[in-house]
Parts: C-alpha cells; structure tokens; sequence
C-alpha cells in the first residue's frame, strides 16, 4: 500500500528494498568464482533477500538497481580481482588489477528483472591470493526502481 504523510511525503513500505552485508569471511586460494556471502541483514522490506543463499529474488517484473561495495585486505601488487552481479537474465563483472592501496571494489548496475528472476554477488581472484573480506565495508544491497 502507499503511504502519505500529512505533509504529502509518500511512502511504499513493501516497495522491494534490501541491504545486506558480510559478516566477515577468509579465502585462500580462489581460482574459481564463488558466492560472496552478504549473510547480515540491515534492512529487507519486502522480504525478497535470502540471507542464506546470498541471493535476491524480484517479486515483480521491472527495473531494479544493485550496488555492491567488497572491503578487501590480503590482495598483493599483482592480483587480478573480478566482481560480479550474477543475474537471471545476464552478468555483469568489474575486473581490477590490485594494487597496493585497492581496499574496496564497487559495482553498481540497473538491471531488468522479471518476476522470480535472481541477483547474487560472486567473487574471483585470478592468482590464489589468501584474501580477507571486511564487514564494516562490504555491502550488496538493491531496490525496485521502476
């Protein structure tokens, strides 16, 4: 339902949101891609983020923005870091080549969803790195634009 405030604020508190962030997670060894595991929920209105799969689910047909932010640590000077947003109707990656000072990754996408398609973050490190992800600075969140 929408809500309107005495001042003409208009609220939709079923409108599909959701911000998820990583509880803190080590990997050695990547050379394959995996889920990010986005496992602490802030907040999820709607109730279309599942926390233990890592993985939303669009509950109506339409346009949906995701931003995804990875805190890294433990990468060295010659690391090839991919990111990816791992959707029902394509893929999007962000590939970085690290550096000393690479301390975030970012990807942020307007996608099409139809209802019941899927969104989860994966991850890949292209040279074994022992990698750490930080909770205070990795979030996934998305919400129905249109």
């Amino acid at each position: 339902s929408i809500v309107a405030d005495a001042n003409g604020h208009v609220t939709m508190p079923a409108q599909s949101a959701f911000l998820a962030t990583i509880t803190g997670e080590s990997r050695t060894g990547q050379d394959s891609i995996n889920d990010s595991k986005y496992a602490t929920e802030i907040f999820d209105n709607n109730a279309d983020y599942n926390n233990s799969n890592y993985t939303f689910t669009a509950p109506v047909t339409g346009k949906y923005q995701f931003n995804v932010t990875m805190g890294v640590a433990g990468f060295s000077s010659d690391d090839e870091i991919l990111i990816r947003l791992d959707t029902s109707n394509r893929d999007m990656d962000s590939r970085i080549k690290a550096g000393a000072n690479v301390e975030e990754l970012t990807l942020s996408m307007l996608v099409d969803m139809d209802a019941s398609d899927t969104a989860k973050v994966r991850f890949l490190s292209y040279n074994d790195a022992s990698v750490e992800f930080l909770s205070d600075r990795s979030q996934f969140s998305g919400y129905l634009v249109a």
